[in-house]
């Protein structure tokens, strides 16, 4: 299951060495379901010159990359479940 660790871990793999934000905020939301899915709320600071690269990046990477990890949370989810036999 995603954590907060992993989530800020995320942040710092999109962004790569070419970004440098002022701080990094992130919070785990209540889920409805807690086995089946984990919610963040993500806050990023970063300098207005770069606003614009960010927002690209992270809308590419939330759109392109959210049915991969759909698919591995289903994966670990199944798999820690269902243990293989």
């Amino acid at each position: 299951m995603m954590t907060v660790a992993k989530v800020k871990d995320c942040v710092d793999v999109i962004k790569g060495d070419e970004l440098s934000f002022d701080s990094v905020q992130c919070e785990k939301l209540k889920a409805r379901y807690v086995h089946l899915y984990a919610s963040f709320y993500v806050k990023l600071h970063v300098h207005s010159s770069d606003m614009k690269h960010v927002l690209a990046l992270f809308i590419y990477c939330v759109t392109t990359c959210s049915k991969e990890i759909e698919a591995i949370q289903l994966h670990e989810h199944f798999t820690s479940a269902h243990p293989p036999i």
